[in-house]
């Protein structure tokens, strides 16, 4: 007999805080003496299932994401959450048509979310009362992004669409063949720039179109012979370029306007999501670097070799920190200006997406459902 699905109201509780603190073991290495930099609030545990095999969906279910107050994040259970970015306590949640892969994503009062039935909603984020829903063939995958009045978003199959952000109503589709390759990521977030919208697929191949029409402006075929040299993902880092990173390591730096490929490095990304500070951009490469690089020209401001892969996971800067999560459970901090070791903590499990920032508090989410809030 299947067990019942778990209430709603189990899956937020609190746990004692002395037993919260047995459960986060902290490594300084910086020497007996050294005080560790930051020290957590708050750690409530968040039950979800759907766990299995290696696909997208053990690396991108249930990223946290903040409006700078409260919390979002979806479940492989179909749920998607708030949870008060103070104490994490839960504010509301919400049973959608599918489970959550897909990265939620908060513009002013609205979470936009999908699912893997194809089913793509506007919800209040005050409450989590639907707004409206819409319909597609295949998976809803990656983050949306939103443009002025329009939503974009995709799906496993490489189609690309825009909606009515008010209202859902239809604006238009791209239509692209899905890649024969073996699938990580499938599809990245939009990058939204003036009137046009950069995506990258599977087969490493970067499209750019025009936002109103949906028309194609550029594309780019950045290939090769390996399995997983999929683009993980793209960011903007100026009026004119972008750096754009794909699973296998691969890193390059283009032109948004034509297409045009600046510079190319190897072994200098990861799938895990970078993070911009003062018009650079730091990533976490598949051979366990950290690096801020230059991204006109490639050039490497500074570098540190954690040991860790950053295959998965995320870096958020965090007032004078960069903190670095990876699969294995590890944040690892670093002094944002030189890269220069702060502190390493080990949550014990893997830790889910980048730190989500909000009350002044950093905010992280491991695979067994732990939800943490450390602060400075």
């Amino acid at each position: 007999m299947a067990s019942p699905e778990p209430s709603p109201g189990t899956f937020f509780r609190e746990i004692c805080m002395k037993k919260a603190f047995y459960s986060l073991l902290i490594v300084g290495l910086m020497g007996a003496c050294a005080r560790a930099p930051l020290h957590m609030q708050k750690e409530r545990r968040f039950l979800h299932s759907g766990l299995s095999g290696f696909s997208s969906r053990v690396i991108e279910n249930s990223n946290v994401v903040t409006d700078g107050e409260h919390l979002y994040l979806g479940a492989r259970a179909g749920f998607i959450y708030s949870a008060d970015g103070k104490n994490g306590k839960e504010r509301w949640n919400r049973k959608l048509n599918g489970a959550i892969d897909a990265i939620p994503l908060v513009v002013d009062q609205t979470v936009f979310v999908g699912t893997i039935k194809g089913e793509f909603y506007a919800l209040n984020k005050t409450d989590g009362k639907i707004k409206w829903q819409y319909s597609v063939v295949g998976e809803v995958v990656g983050q949306p992004s939103v443009m002025g009045q329009s939503v974009f978003f995709g799906t496993h199959l490489g189609h690309v669409y825009a909606l009515d952000a008010d209202k859902g109503a239809y604006l238009w589709r791209y239509k692209r063949d899905p890649s024969d390759r073996m699938v990580v990521h499938a599809f990245t977030t939009p990058l939204t720039h003036k009137n046009r919208l950069a995506v990258g697929f599977a087969d490493g191949s970067l499209l750019c179109l025009d936002a109103q029409t949906g028309d194609k402006v550029w594309t780019q075929s950045w290939t090769d012979s390996e399995r997983f040299s999929d683009i993980a993902w793209l960011t903007p880092t100026s009026e004119k370029t972008m750096v754009v990173g794909k699973f296998n390591g691969q890193l390059a730096g283009y032109n948004i306007e034509d297409g045009a490929q600046l510079w190319t490095s190897e072994n200098a990304s990861s799938a895990a999501v970078p993070a911009m500070f003062e018009q650079k951009v730091i990533t976490g490469t598949t051979g366990g670097n950290l690096q801020m690089i230059e991204p006109t020209t490639g050039q490497v401001s500074w570098t540190y070799d954690s040991k860790k892969p950053f295959r998965w996971s995320g870096i958020k800067i965090y007032q004078n920190y960069v903190l670095a999560s990876t699969f294995d459970g590890s944040l690892i901090v670093l002094n944002v200006k030189d890269g220069s070791f702060v502190w390493e903590y080990s949550m014990g499990y893997s830790i889910l997406g980048p730190a989500a920032v909000a009350n002044d508090l950093a905010w992280l989410l491991t695979a067994k459902g732990l939800l943490i809030s450390l602060r400075h």
